[in-house]
């Protein structure tokens, strides 16, 4: 049985060396080649792929849903929203971004604090 059996997940969906199963889950973004990452504005959104701030997606155990937040500074008024599963925030966030000429390029696990 492959690991993709074995957690319920499609055999075509693209998995990393690790799965992720943290609560907190950091989307690593990049610049679409050849074109200028935009905001909802129009203006230059670089800070979020050059490593000056990071956009987390948190898993809230009391009412089971996701959400994101950023490191640093207010989320714009799209991602404000609660999601029921990972996957459909990975999803929503892949066409807010792509629609910015932007993708995610990495899912990765936040680093824990003690």
């Amino acid at each position: 049985m492959t690991v993709a059996q074995q957690l319920n997940i499609r055999e075509d969906y693209q998995l990393t060396k690790t799965v992720y199963l943290d609560n907190d889950r950091i989307l690593v973004l990049k610049g679409i080649d050849d074109k200028k990452p935009l905001t909802s504005t129009g203006l230059v959104a670089s800070r979020l792929f050059k490593g000056d701030n990071e956009l987390h997606a948190t898993y809230e155990g009391q009412s089971g849903l996701w959400y994101l937040k950023y490191e640093k500074g207010l989320l714009p008024e799209p991602l404000k929203q609660k999601f029921t599963s990972f996957k459909v925030l990975r999803e929503f966030c892949n066409k807010y971004f792509n629609d910015r000429n932007i993708e995610i390029t990495e899912v990765k696990n936040a680093p824990q604090f003690q």
